[in-house]
């Protein structure tokens, strides 16, 4: 029987040799320390049942009894207790045979063991039922009654290590003490386990050694086992950083990083290389005092373990250096590790683990990076709450230490600005880095890293806020002192440069942003790599802006390289490869796969949750995707309700004035509208529109698709007048931040001349939608979505006010042009063609 010190297989054993008493004719103990020990047993056994010659030696003893068990053929039962390696058994094991029995109890679980007929039992801790059967039993007489929950929080407490719960309910009872009250005192670190644990002389029946002794003698075990293989004190000095971590499972690879090496070597006094740390892992393993999961490439300790070795093993000058190298080690392993699965939770447990443990070490000199990296792996995973927390933790101590005017304060600052922002809160971000820039400016200096990343900072927000031509000219301001002071290699240069082009994106000018993304690629493949996440970012980018300018099938082709690359490099479940499945998908569906789309969307719906959760900010995003490409496909009935189903998620997760939220209310009043019911529509759409402006902003992008939602559902409700008043208030509105012929502004002069369009005068209509192509053409491209709607409903005007000839050619040229890119079925085809039957129609 093999496991860790503390699950019972000495009582176990002890167990199976009261029950055979009856059934064997010669039952033997021996306590299995030392070979020495083995072999005076079996001599004292052998003067028992055999004639003792003279002068009969130990061994010569040990030798007769061995002969004896293979030539008997009376039931015997031998148990060797705590056996430390198999090598203490070499030539005394009792031969394999049909009239006895072996039991070996041991924390060695290495090859040597098995083999031979030998079977190998592997017992661990309790599972949660038992913990509980087993204290319900030993507490049974205890005069302050415990419920179940106290007895199985209590077992969660230990680990289930049986040695544990036995050791509990000893002092619990011993000191009539109730089990909440016991556990409160065994959740004070500042009491060792010793403390709340029985001493020697009160351990009962089967208990000879404490829980700190048990393991004691494993550690130092371990480092023997190693002796002539790693410097001594390697096992011990490995024990003392796997003490640190999280016990559920620390990465593999951080025992085998520079810091750790580094820490370990010192520690021990001589060089420590990668093949040491792995014999050592491996011996600490073979005697069950952590298990290495290789496959899996983590490393599990029991907690308890974890106490013993941090209260006897590392002294208070001890705990720092160690803190501090554990933690350079996760970051270390950090960078370079793949998160796809969910992996990042590995690395936080871990530091959550470390800082707890080490308190203020990880501030002292100064705020160890590995706390700031936690912050952002929370952000990057959608934990915004937890994020949030996190920081505003880490800038309260920090202001305690240090002061408010201190880098990392500022830096904690922009931190939770960032959230703020990501949160659905644009302005508060706003306000927060626009007094952060001031003091950075008076503090660190206009030049700082610092202050420039504020001001990127600063500009993002402003265009996420609804103001895109301000943001791209502060964008642009920060990158004439990104070159200087940076350098134009330097990756928030590079990064600037990306922010200029989206910016442009943002304004409407996606030919200028796909000319900085074409020229910004080539220095990210030169500075940072093919394989780099900015470059791989800006790639997306790229696609993206290609699709924006009217060429969906170029941004499908682009966005199916980056997603296979994306695979190869940052893994199928990766969010950034989710992210680009998204948007491959949304792509396909504006190429005229409007049900390929569902599919992917459906798919990928699954894969995020799996992934991130079902709550996670992606997966509702996804989901949203999905019901648009649902009402695309299977009209708006069921996508109403698919909606509501989202709203009520969104509002639970995120909050109701979050924009995401907002959105999907816009986008739920739209499809009401569509389903028969604008006038409800109307009403519902005129109150979000209030929310969102007193939420996000009156420029904010969320509220002006509201507000458009709001004039087509007034033309749809038979409120022509109301339409066009309120789409007239809009494009005044939309006018302030953005330029004439933005996207979202052509879209709404479209709107605003078909539903001002005059049977009496149709010529200025027509007029109106030839300025409106025009720009449409120059800023969009010619392929572009809402080109065609431009050009049916020019055509069409054309046919109204008489001018067949003209309508006939522009349909005929729509229709060669739609055949020759989409074929001569897609849906825009056979519209067009249908028009067009129309228009000869009139002219016979």
């Amino acid at each position: 029987m093999s496991g860790m010190g503390g699950v019972g297989k000495t009582q176990i054993a002890a167990h199976v040799a009261h029950s055979s008493r009856a059934s064997v004719d010669l039952l033997v103990w021996v306590t299995a320390s030392s070979q020495d020990a083995v072999v005076a047993a079996y001599s004292d056994a052998a003067r028992k049942i055999l004639v003792a010659e003279d002068n009969w030696d130990p061994d010569r003893g040990a030798q007769a009894f061995l002969e004896w068990f293979a030539t008997t053929k009376r039931p015997w039962l031998v148990v060797l207790d705590d056996v430390p390696t198999p090598q203490l058994l070499s030539r005394l094991w009792p031969p394999n045979g049909s009239a006895g029995r072996t039991i070996v109890t041991t924390r060695y679980r290495g090859y040597g063991m098995t083999g031979r007929g030998r079977r190998v039992v592997e017992v661990g801790v309790f599972t949660p039922a038992m913990s509980r059967a087993f204290l319900l039993a030993e507490l049974a007489d205890s005069p302050i009654p415990s419920t179940e929950v106290d007895l199985d929080d209590l077992a969660a407490d230990l680990g289930h290590l049986p040695l544990a719960l036995a050791h509990a309910a000893s002092y619990v009872m011993s000191r009539q003490q109730s089990v909440p009250a016991y556990r409160t005192l065994l959740a004070d670190r500042r009491r060792k386990v010793e403390a709340v644990f029985p001493k020697e002389y009160e351990l009962g029946e089967g208990h000879t050694r404490t829980i700190a002794a048990t393991w004691q003698v494993s550690v130092s075990l371990a480092d023997e086992l190693l002796s002539g293989v790693a410097p001594v004190g390697t096992a011990a000095a490995l024990m003392r950083v796997a003490a640190l971590l999280d016990p559920n499972g620390v990465p593999t690879d951080l025992f085998n990083s520079p810091a750790v090496l580094q820490s370990v070597s010192t520690a021990v006094g001589e060089e420590v290389d990668g093949h040491h740390l792995e014999e050592a892992l491996h011996v600490l393993d073979q005697l069950s005092l952590l298990t290495v999961d290789r496959p899996g490439g983590q490393t599990r300790v029991h907690g308890l373990v974890q106490r013993v070795i941090r209260e006897s093993l590392i002294s208070d000058g001890e705990l720092a250096v160690l803190a501090r190298s554990a933690g350079d080690g996760l970051l270390q392993i950090w960078a370079q590790a793949d998160l796809s699965g969910g992996a990042d939770s590995l690395f936080q447990s871990n530091t959550i683990q470390l800082l707890q443990h080490a308190g203020s070490h990880l501030h002292h000199p100064e705020v160890h990076r590995v706390l700031f990296v936690l912050g952002h792996s929370f952000r990057a995973v959608g934990q915004l709450s937890r994020a949030q927390a996190h920081f505003l933790d880490l800038h309260t101590t920090i202001d305690r230490l240090r002061g408010g005017d201190h880098r990392d304060s500022l830096v904690c600052r922009g931190e939770l600005a960032r959230l703020e922002g990501e949160s659905g809160r644009p302005d508060t971000a706003l306000t927060s880095l626009e007094d952060l820039r001031a003091d950075c400016h008076r503090v660190l200096g206009a030049d700082d890293h610092e202050s420039l990343s504020v001001r990127a900072q600063l500009a993002h927000w402003r265009g996420v806020a609804g103001h895109p031509a301000a943001a791209l000219q502060e964008f642009e301001e920060v990158l004439i002192d990104d070159l200087r002071v940076l350098g134009p290699d330097h990756r928030d240069t590079l990064s600037t440069r990306g922010n200029i082009a989206r910016s442009k994106g943002d304004c409407g000018d996606h030919g200028g942003a796909i000319a900085g993304y074409e020229a910004l690629l080539p220095d990210l493949y030169r500075v940072l790599g093919p394989d780099h996440v900015v470059t791989l970012s800006v790639r997306a980018n790229l696609a993206n802006q290609r699709g924006e300018a009217g060429n969906p099938a170029v941004a499908v082709t682009e966005l199916e390289g980056l997603l296979s690359d994306l695979k190869r490099v940052r893994g199928s479940d990766h969010p950034d490869t989710l992210i680009v499945r998204g948007n491959l998908a949304s792509w396909k569906g504006s190429s005229g796969d409007p049900a390929g789309a569902l599919g992917e969307f459906r798919a990928l719906v699954e894969d995020r949750a799996r992934v991130l959760g079902d709550d996670h900010p992606s997966v509702l995003m996804a989901r949203n995707n999905f019901v648009h490409w649902m009402s695309a496909t299977e009209g708006p009935v069921r996508a109403v309700r698919e909606y509501r189903a989202l709203f009520a998620d969104q509002t639970r997760v995120l909050g109701p004035h979050h924009p995401a939220t907002l959105a999907t209310r816009g986008n739920l009043a739209g499809q009401v509208a569509d389903a028969g019911d604008p006038i409800t529509a109307v009403a519902e759409l005129t109150q979000v529109l209030a929310e969102c402006r007193q939420a996000l902003g009156a420029a904010h992008p969320h509220t002006f698709g509201v507000w458009a939602k709001l004039v087509t559902c007034r033309e749809l409700a038979g409120d022509i007048s109301g339409a066009i008043e309120e789409g007239k208030r809009l494009l005044a509105e939309m006018l302030i931040d953005l330029p004439r012929d933005h996207p979202e502004v052509l879209i709404l002069r479209g709107n605003l001349a078909g539903l001002q369009a005059d049977p009496e005068d149709p010529a200025r209509t027509i007029s109106e939608y030839v300025e409106l192509l025009a720009d449409s053409r120059r800023v969009l491209g010619q392929g572009h979505s809402s080109i065609f709607a431009i050009r049916v409903n020019l055509a069409t005007l054309r046919a109204n006010a008489g001018e067949l000839d003209e309508a006939v050619a522009e349909f005929q040229l729509m229709l060669r042009e739609i055949v020759s890119v989409r074929g001569a079925d897609h849906p825009e085809a056979r519209f067009v063609r249908s028009l067009l039957n129309e228009v000869r129609m009139l002219q016979r």
